[in-house]
Parts: C-alpha cells; sequence; structure tokens
C-alpha cells in the first residue's frame, strides 16, 4: 500500500482533483445520491490505485523495473492498472501510468511497515472461534500521489 504525504494529498484536493469524504457526506445529506456516489466513486478509484497486488519491501530483494498491478480496475481493458517499481537495500521507488516517479520517504520509520488483517468467525476467544481469513500488506509512505490517468489531474471532481 503507497500512502502520499499530506502535503501531496492536500494539494489535489486544493486544486479540486480529489474530493474529500466531507464532500460526499454534503452531496449525501442533501440527498444528492448520484453525486454521492459519483464522489465516493472517485475517492475510491484514487485509493484503489495505491494499492499494490504483490508486496514489495525495501532490503527485500533487488526489484528493477518490474510491473506490478494495482486494485483499480481498467474498464476499458478489463484489466488492473499498473505501475512499475524498482528496490534495492537502501532505496524504493514506484512509477505510475503518467510516467511520475515517486520515491518511497525512508526516513521516519513510515516504510516496509507489515499489517496484517484477519477476521474471526464466531466468538472471539471460545472454544469455536476460527480465523476465517487473512491478509499480508506492506504500507509506505511515498512522497507524491500516483494517477493512472490524466483525467485525475486535467478534470475536477465537481465538474
Amino acid at each position: 500500500v503507497y500512502v502520499p504525504t499530506d502535503d501531496a494529498i492536500q494539494a489535489l484536493v486544493d486544486a479540486g482533483n480529489l474530493p474529500t469524504w466531507t464532500d460526499y457526506e454534503t452531496a449525501f445529506n442533501a440527498g444528492d445520491e448520484e453525486r454521492a456516489e459519483k464522489i465516493a466513486t472517485r475517492i475510491h478509484d484514487f485509493i484503489r490505485y495505491h494499492v499494490q497486488d504483490r508486496a514489495v519491501c525495501i532490503n527485500g530483494g533487488n526489484v528493477d523495473n518490474e510491473h506490478y498491478e494495482s486494485a483499480k480496475l481498467n474498464p476499458k481493458y478489463n484489466r488492473y492498472y499498473s505501475f512499475t517499481v524498482t528496490a534495492d537495500a537502501n532505496s524504493y521507488s514506484v512509477t505510475d501510468q503518467l510516467g511520475n516517479t515517486r520515491n518511497v520517504i525512508t526516513n521516519g520509520g513510515f516504510y516496509n511497515k507489515i499489517c496484517r488483517e484477519y477476521w474471526i468467525k464466531g466468538t472471539p476467544g471460545s472454544e469455536t472461534a476460527t480465523l476465517e481469513s487473512s491478509s499480508n500488506a506492506v504500507v509506505h509512505l511515498i512522497d507524491g500521489v500516483l494517477l493512472f490517468d490524466d483525467s485525475q489531474t486535467k478534470t475536477k471532481w465537481r465538474d
């Protein structure tokens, strides 16, 4: 999972290219469910393009310009948008569909953060509770946003 800096996301919001959940709530509470759905879709698409299909870590082995798929489906081709990753023992970069290269920020320790998510079926702590599903993710802070097409910067979400 790639997490852009707060400043990078705020710049996209300030430019009118990315709505916020407050924008969604405003539209929804005003009864404009169609607009609220469009806002939610734009936010979800942005987030999905920041999720990669396989984990790569700094110092987890060299990766040289390898393509990975995101969780954002390209409806035109019915395939997931991809990005290109390069990583080694000391650095990590990801290049989006528009050719923007973003670097994993290594100071501050916000990289290679391993997360685990699981669900328990039954009552937690009981003898019959079972682990239903689990997933692993590695989270990295990056120095900018990832874009899957130019509509994310050329089209204002309010339009």
